[in-house]
C-alpha cells in the first residue's frame, strides 16, 4: 500500500513536468535567437519542468496519499488538460505575436498548437471511455498510447527549427534620384494621438492647425498591430519593418535561467511569467537595439542634415542634466501653459512641461537653419505628453461625447483632454511656422486610444494603453497627417499602416525605398504630376548603409 502511494505521488508530478517542458518549448518559439542545442534545451526544460512537477505533485499529494487509485485515474485527465492548455496558449501567442515572429517560426508554432489540440482530444476521449459508467482499467495499449502522445507533443514543440527561405525578391529598379533638392521634412510623433478626438474637436473649431493641415494635406488612420508595446510599434514607424525584421520586440529583456549569457526578448503573457519565470541572475535589462536602420539614418547616408529628438529608438540624450533642468525651469514660466485653462491638474501640467521642452529644442534647430540652404533638412521629434493625459482622461472623453454622460467629474476630465489637444495643436503650429521652405510636415502616431472595457473599468484600470494589453486586445489605430509641397489636398487616406510611414517619407525626400521594407509608399498622398515625374525607385536594402543621428547643432561632415 505504501509503495502504491509513493508511485501515485510520483505520477502526480507528470502533468507539471509536461507543462514545464511545453512552456520551455514556447519560450524557444518566442525567442528564435536562443541557442537551440541539446544542452540549452535540456537545461531550460529541466528548470521549468522541475518547477511544474513540484507544483502539481504538491497539489495532488492529498489525493494520491489517501486514494492512490483515484490519483492514477486523474492522471490522464490532467495530461489532457495540459495538452489543451498548451495548445490554446501556443495558438494565442501565435496570433498575438504574428508580426513579431519570423514566418517560419510562426507557422511551426501554429502547427504545434494544432497537434497539441488533437492530442488533447484523443487523451480526453480515452479517459472518458475508461471512466464512463464503469471504472474500466487502463490496459497496456491505453497506457502506451497516452505515453506515446505525450512524447509526440514534446517532439512537436521542439522540432520547429525549419529553415525559413524568404520568397525570391524582384529585381530592383534602378535607383534614379531626381536632381531637385529634397524638402525640409519635419516629422512629429504624437504618442497616443487619435483621429477619434482630433476630428470632433476640429469640427468644433478647437484645433485650428489640425483643421488646416487636413484641409491642405492628406490624412488617415494608420493601422497598428498587436501587441500594443510602444517601443516595437515606434521602431516599425521609423524603419518600415515589422518587429521580427527590425528585432525590437519588447520594452526590456529578461534574464534566462540556466542559459548563461542569454536573455529572453519575448516572454509568455497572461500567466504572471514576469513574477516567477524569468528570475535569473541577470534580471531585467534594456531592450536590444534595432537591427534595421531608422529613417533618419538612411537620410543621413545621403548627405541630408538630420536631427532626431526623443524617438527612443537608439537615440541617446544629447543634453546635460544641468541644461535640461534649466530648460524645465524656463518652461514653467511659459505663457503657452495658459492654453490648458484655469487650474489644470498636475498630470496635465507635467505632461505639458515635457512637450514644451521637446518643442524648445525643436525650435532651436529650426531657427539655426539658414533659409538659403537647399541641401535638405530632416527633423524627428516625439511628444509623449498626450499619451499620459489620454491614459487618465480618454474614458471620460468618450463617455461624455458618445454616451452623453453628464457627471461633472466626467465632463471636467473630458475638458482637460480637449484642452491638451488644443495645447499640442498650438505647439505644432509654431514648429511648422519656423520650418523654412520648401517644407513638408508629417504628424504620426504609432497607436491610438480606446475606451476601457467593462471589466477594466470595474477594476479601475483606465484606457487601453501600450504595455497593458491583454491577449485579445486589438491595438487602436494611429494616424498620419501629411502637408506640404507635392501633397494632395483634403485627401482621406485608406489602407494605411504604421509600416507605410518610413517608405512614404523616403519617397518624399526623393530617396529610393528598399525591397526588404514591409511597408509601401502611400502614393495616394502625392499629386499625380509628382508621381508621373518621379516614379518610385528601389534598392535591395539599406541594411549595410546606415548613417547616424547627430546631436542638435552638429552638421553632417558629408553635407553637400
Amino acid at each position: 500500500m505504501k509503495r502504491e502511494r509513493l508511485l501515485s505521488c510520483a505520477a502526480g508530478a507528470i502533468p507539471g513536468l509536461l507543462a514545464g517542458v511545453h512552456l520551455a518549448g514556447l519560450l524557444f518559439f518566442l525567442n528564435p535567437h536562443l541557442s537551440f542545442h541539446p544542452l540549452p534545451v535540456f537545461r531550460t526544460s529541466a528548470y521549468y519542468g522541475g518547477l511544474g512537477a513540484i507544483a502539481t505533485m504538491t497539489l495532488l499529494l492529498p489525493v494520491a496519499w489517501r486514494t492512490p487509485e483515484c490519483a492514477r485515474r486523474l492522471l490522464p485527465w490532467c495530461m489532457a488538460g495540459v495538452f489543451a492548455a498548451a495548445a490554446g496558449f501556443g495558438l494565442a501567442h501565435a496570433a498575438l505575436y504574428e508580426r513579431f515572429l519570423p514566418p517560419g517560426i510562426h507557422d511551426r508554432l501554429v502547427k504545434a498548437g494544432v497537434w497539441l489540440a488533437l492530442a488533447a482530444v484523443v487523451t480526453l476521449y480515452t479517459a472518458f471511455l475508461h471512466t464512463y459508467r464503469r471504472q474500466r482499467p487502463y490496459g497496456a495499449r491505453s497506457r502506451f498510447g497516452i505515453a506515446s502522445l505525450a512524447l509526440l507533443t514534446v517532439y512537436s514543440v521542439f522540432e520547429r527549427r525549419e529553415a525559413f527561405e524568404p520568397p525570391p525578391q524582384r529585381r530592383p529598379r534602378a535607383a534614379a534620384i531626381e536632381s531637385t533638392p529634397p524638402p525640409n521634412l519635419l516629422v512629429l510623433g504624437l504618442d497616443g494621438a487619435s483621429l477619434d478626438v482630433i476630428l470632433p474637436l476640429s469640427e468644433q473649431g478647437l484645433l485650428p492647425f489640425f483643421s488646416e493641415t487636413m484641409r491642405r494635406g492628406s490624412y488617415g488612420r494608420a493601422e497598428s498591430f498587436e501587441p500594443a508595446i510602444r517601443l516595437p510599434l515606434w521602431t516599425t514607424v521609423v524603419t518600415g519593418k515589422y518587429p521580427f525584421r527590425h528585432g525590437v520586440v519588447s520594452e526590456q529583456t529578461h534574464g534566462a535561467p540556466w542559459l548563461r549569457g542569454e536573455r529572453f526578448h519575448l516572454t509568455p503573457r497572461a500567466i504572471g511569467f514576469g513574477l516567477w519565470g524569468d528570475r535569473g541572475a541577470t534580471g531585467s535589462g534594456p531592450p536590444i537595439l534595432p537591427s534595421a536602420p531608422a529613417l533618419w539614418q538612411i537620410a543621413a547616408g545621403f548627405g541630408i542634415d538630420v536631427f532626431a529628438l526623443d524617438f527612443g529608438v537608439g537615440v541617446a540624450a544629447t543634453e546635460s542634466a544641468g541644461a535640461r533642468a534649466a530648460a524645465l525651469g524656463s518652461a514653467m514660466e511659459d505663457e503657452r501653459l495658459s492654453r490648458l485653462g484655469d487650474g489644470p491638474p498636475s498630470a496635465l501640467y507635467t505632461a505639458a512641461l515635457r512637450d514644451l521642452e521637446t518643442q524648445s529644442r525643436l525650435l532651436e534647430i529650426l531657427a539655426s537653419r539658414s533659409r538659403e540652404d537647399d541641401s535638405g533638412l530632416v527633423v524627428f521629434a516625439v511628444m509623449d505628453g498626450l499619451a499620459a493625459v489620454s491614459r487618465l482622461y480618454y474614458d471620460s472623453y468618450e463617455a461624455v461625447l458618445f454616451d452623453g454622460d453628464q457627471e461633472q467629474a466626467r465632463i471636467d476630465q473630458a475638458r482637460w483632454l480637449s484642452a491638451y489637444y488644443a495645447f499640442v495643436d498650438g505647439l505644432l503650429a509654431e514648429a511648422w511656422e519656423e520650418t523654412p521652405p520648401p517644407r513638408m510636415l508629417a504628424v504620426v502616431s504609432a497607436y491610438g486610444w480606446r475606451r476601457s472595457g467593462p471589466l477594466r473599468s470595474l477594476l479601475g484600470l483606465r484606457g487601453r494603453a501600450p504595455g497593458g494589453a491583454g491577449l485579445t486586445q486589438n491595438t487602436p489605430d494611429g494616424l498620419l497627417l501629411l502637408r506640404g509641397q507635392e501633397i494632395n489636398q483634403d485627401r482621406l487616406l485608406t489602407r494605411l499602416g504604421i509600416e507605410d510611414v518610413a517608405p512614404t517619407m523616403l519617397y518624399a525626400l526623393n530617396l529610393p525605398t528598399a525591397l526588404d521594407i514591409d511597408g509601401r509608399v502611400i502614393t495616394e498622398a502625392f499629386e499625380p504630376s509628382t508621381l508621373a515625374r518621379r516614379p518610385i525607385a528601389f534598392v535591395p536594402s539599406y541594411e549595410t548603409t546606415r548613417g547616424a543621428a547627430r546631436e542638435p547643432g552638429r552638421r553632417d561632415p558629408r553635407h553637400r
